[in-house]
């Protein structure tokens, strides 16, 4: 190992003291951020057609068996289709919704990381000593 004297070791604490929760904060954020980019993924994936498909093929089903000239089977699956299609419109203005309030937390989380990253280097230049020496030629 090499030797270390006080000056070296108070140096290494300084700058542990700053790294350390800068570090703690920006684990912590990926780790929240990727759970939450997992739970918007799940919800932009998750389908519902396939049921929608599932119940109108057994309501024409129904109604061929017990009764081939009734209309009120179709207006029964038109009504499933259009409550259908107004769950996936209000589903794609949750995922837009959902996806700018992502976008805008990340980039303000990275605006705070800047900032605190700029302060680390603003407060280890005023620790610095002051340089008393002569420019010219």
């Amino acid at each position: 190992m090499f030797p270390m004297d006080s000056k070296s070791d108070n140096e290494v604490l300084r700058i542990s003291v700053l790294v350390l929760p800068l570090l703690f904060f920006v684990g912590s954020y990926f780790v929240f951020a990727w759970r939450d980019f997992n739970q918007l993924s799940r919800f932009v994936e998750e389908q519902a057609g396939a049921t929608v498909r599932q119940k109108a093929e057994s309501l024409f089903e129904w109604q061929r068996q017990t009764q081939p000239q009734n209309t009120d089977v179709a207006q029964q699956v038109l009504l499933l289709l259009e409550a259908d299609a107004l769950n996936k419109h209000h589903k794609q203005s949750s995922i837009v919704l959902l996806s700018r309030i992502h976008t805008r937390q990340s980039a303000s989380f990275a605006g705070m990381l800047l900032v605190f990253i700029g302060s680390v280097f603003i407060i280890g230049k005023l620790r610095e000593p002051i340089n008393k020496g002569r420019g010219g030629y």
